[in-house]
Order: structure tokens, then sequence, then C-alpha cells
């Protein structure tokens, strides 16, 4: 239960979200702890803007600052930030199951070719005069390009939407 408030977003939260600098900021700090020099370089703006920004997402808890040794101060997403900005690998499932389909439909394809040549090869040999029939696609082939086809698409969608953040 105590997760589950944890989840929702109060108005610290929205106003730590509306700045695209904040944003920007989240995503750098996704990829790895950094020092507000450093976002500020990144980013294109005054260190001591980026500190402010920073001040902000530090006290919405979405970011949080590191223990270093040295003189460096590193910021870095705290578990809120971590789970707010956590990006969904199921791009990655939809495009292997896309792929996967679209394998299975070509092959599919190719074995009905195949058989179909067979058919006709087999009734010339025998002697029986036979209309030469294109190769018909199966129901498993159309249905396993159609299943790719909507893969890709959700693939497409789902990457569109990790891009926003």
């Amino acid at each position: 239960m105590d997760n589950e408030k944890n989840d929702i977003l109060d108005k610290n939260d929205i106003k730590a979200l509306s700045a695209e600098s904040r944003q920007e900021i989240l995503r750098l700090l996704e990829q790895r702890p950094y020092t507000s020099s450093e976002i500020s370089r990144k980013i294109g703006k005054h260190v001591t803007t980026i500190k402010e920004h920073l001040n902000i997402l530090e006290s919405s808890g979405l970011v949080q600052k590191k223990p270093s040794a040295n003189k460096w101060i590193y910021y870095e997403l705290s578990n809120k930030g971590n789970r707010l900005t956590k990006t969904s690998n199921s791009w990655i499932i939809a495009l292997s199951i896309s792929i996967l389909a679209l394998v299975g439909g070509i092959y599919d394809a190719i074995q009905s070719t195949v058989r179909t040549s067979n058919m006709l090869e087999s009734s010339a040999l025998s002697g029986k005069t036979v209309l030469a029939a294109e190769p018909v696609l199966s129901p498993i082939t159309i249905i396993l390009i159609a299943i790719a086809g909507a893969g890709l698409a959700m693939t497409v969608w789902l990457w569109k939407k990790r891009e926003r953040i």
C-alpha cells in the first residue's frame, strides 16, 4: 500500500516534470550519475540554472546527491526517479515476435511454393495433364504475416512512446 502511494504523482512531481530542461536532466541521469557542470555542458545551459533545476528535482524526490569520495557532487536518479523514468523494453518483445512471425510466414510461403512445384512435377512425370497452378498462400502464412505487420506497427508505437518521457 505504501508503494502505491509513492507511485502517485503529486504537485511537486508535476512541477518538477513540467520543464523540458528537467526532463532532459532526468534522461541524462538515466545513463549515469553526472555533476551539475557535466549536465550544464550536455544541455547547454548555465550551471546555476542547472543547479536550480536539480534542487527542484531533488525536493520532489526524483533526484538525489550521490555520495562521493572526491570534492565533486554527483547527482543520480532516486528510486522514485528510476521508477518514473524506467523505460519499458516491451518494444523489444514486440519486435522479436514480429520478426519470428515474418520468418515463419516467409518459410510457410516458400514451403507452399515448393509443394505446388512438386505436385506439378510429379503429375508431369506420371503423364497426367494438370493445369499449372500458382502457389496459394495458406491461411497460416497470411496470419503470420499479419501478426508480423501488427507487431512492427506496435514496435514503432512503443518506441515513440518510449521517446516521450
